[in-house]
């Protein structure tokens, strides 16, 4: 047997195979439910390597007079369209697609039968041959709960599902298109590749009892926010301009969120075990810059005047928090740590971030350029447009890890979750969102100045790298402006 690979790590829209590596026993056990379920998990190095199939035409990167990201499909097998294909032993982390038909109306990808291969063997959904995109992501499916998958009301038009489907030996993803010639379809499939002795338990439609609480568990942690915390250090703070108050932890222990009223004047500091790991307006650390709207997610929260930063932060001797009053006026606000002892690990990964607000003509925008080894994790971006519509969204995203490219994307909204320039409005969902814009004072597709406010966080797809990794978007309109935090960890 020969090994199909598609796009992965030259990430191309084209299939091509390779002879398989000489066979071994698995030795290795990984459950991707149990490692969801671990509130390190952000800091935890997983094994295997993350890749990203999607629908964007092969071709070189950066600022294109064409935009080819749509029905760029493995291959036609009858009436299925395949637009994922792999050999195992992997995990699924998240599939994100979206359609529009000829009259470009978006509801048309509801009724499409999606039909998921896993072992050779059709997974049967309880619906018999096919299961609509709609059925999919509605959470009724028991396999595929409702926070973790969500269709088009609830991310602006996208369908995403975001719980693991394993697979140890192959896995087919294919859409049932009825015969449409007139269909947009765009797609994206991120994945891990685990190392060849690494056991699972292939997907078949269902949850064991011990996947089941395990999936409980994880929702508890990361959509309703029952983190462990042990200790709760609180310091009300009255900042005159110049002036500079700290919150401070002793360590060992594992940080589970910073908290704090956000102002334009304010800037974060965040020093842990004598590494500065960000030095950025406090908006923009907590994920709250303006347009930024109301949500309560895995990666960070905002109530309109008081938000937190919800990734855990390993500390081995202390962590400082800093903030600085750069305004004219005297700032009160409160900051807030809560904590967790027990939680510390010493092969845990070091929190860092970079952080910045740069404007960009047409071409090449960086995001992040991080030394290994280490994982990136997610990030908050704004995108502030000018005169030129919602342009600035068909800038892909680009991962490049040790060199090579393993993630090439399909427009920014996309990697954020939602589709069409977020025509149907703000969304936030555990994992991504679109909090917020600022249409200038006019109607959704009619401004010109645009600004949106997103989020993202990588759990079972945090992307690992040991040299280096570097992140970037294509830069489509002059003058655009990306101001984001992309947060990583540092294994030493």
């Amino acid at each position: 047997m020969r090994t199909t690979v598609c796009l992965l790590a030259l990430l191309t829209s084209s299939c091509v195979s390779e002879a398989p590596g000489p066979a071994s026993e698995p030795t290795d056990m990984f459950d991707p439910y149990e490692a969801l379920a671990d509130p390190e998990l952000p800091a935890r190095r997983l094994p295997g390597s993350v890749h990203l199939s999607s629908s964007r035409q092969p071709g070189p990167f950066g600022a294109r007079p064409e935009n080819r990201d749509f029905n760029q499909f493995v291959r036609v097998d009858g009436d299925e369209r395949v637009f994922f294909e792999a050999d195992g032993p992997g995990v699924i982390t998240r599939i994100w697609l979206t359609i529009r038909d000829g009259s470009e109306r978006h509801e048309t990808g509801d009724t499409l039968p999606v039909h998921v291969y896993v072992d050779g063997a059709e997974i049967d959904f309880g619906a018999g041959r096919g299961t609509t995109l709609e059925a999919l992501t509605s959470g009724a499916v028991p396999a595929l709960p409702g926070p973790w998958v969500a269709g088009r009301d609830r991310a602006s038009d996208g369908y995403i599902i975001a719980a693991p489907i394993a697979f140890a030996g192959s896995i087919r993803l294919t859409l049932e298109a009825d015969g449409r010639e007139d269909l947009i379809v765009y797609h994206q499939v991120d994945w891990r590749r685990l190392p060849a002795n690494t056991a699972v338990r292939s997907f078949d439609g269902t949850l064991t009892a011990d996947e089941r609480a395990a999936l409980d568990a994880a929702t508890a942690l990361w959509v309703d926010g029952a983190r462990p915390v042990e200790a709760t250090v609180i310091q009300p703070l009255e900042l005159a301009p110049g002036a500079v108050g700290a919150i401070t932890i002793e360590g060992p222990t594992v940080v589970r969120s910073l908290a704090a009223e956000v102002s334009p004047a304010l800037v974060s500091r965040l020093v842990v075990d004598g590494v500065t790991v960000a030095e950025t307006p406090l908006s923009r650390w907590l994920g709250a810059s303006e347009p930024a709207g109301l949500h309560d997610a895995a990666m960070s929260a905002f109530d309109g005047t008081r938000a937190a930063l919800r990734l855990p932060i390993p500390v081995a001797s202390e962590l400082r928090w800093e903030i600085r009053n750069e305004g004219d006026t005297t700032v009160a606000l409160t900051l807030e740590a809560a904590h967790d002892p027990a939680g510390f690990d010493p092969d845990l990964g070091r929190l860092r971030a970079e952080c910045g607000a740069e404007t960009h003509d047409r071409g090449l925008v960086p995001v992040l350029d991080a030394e290994g080894p280490g994982q990136y994790v997610g990030q908050h971006l704004v995108v502030r447009g000018v005169e030129a519509g919602w342009w600035f969204m068909e800038g892909d995203h680009r991962i490049r890890v040790d060199g090579v490219e393993t993630a090439l994307g399909t427009g920014i909204e996309d990697y954020f979750g939602g589709a069409f320039y977020y025509l149907r409005g703000p969304f936030s969902l555990p994992l991504s969102g679109a909090t917020g814009f600022d249409f200038c004072c006019r109607d959704h597709l009619g401004s010109g100045r645009v600004s949106v406010a997103q989020y993202r966080l990588h759990l079972l797809g945090a992307v690992p790298f040991e040299r280096r990794l570097q992140m970037d978007y294509e830069g489509y309109v002059d003058g655009t402006t990306f101001e984001r935090c992309a947060f990583f960890y540092t294994f030493r």
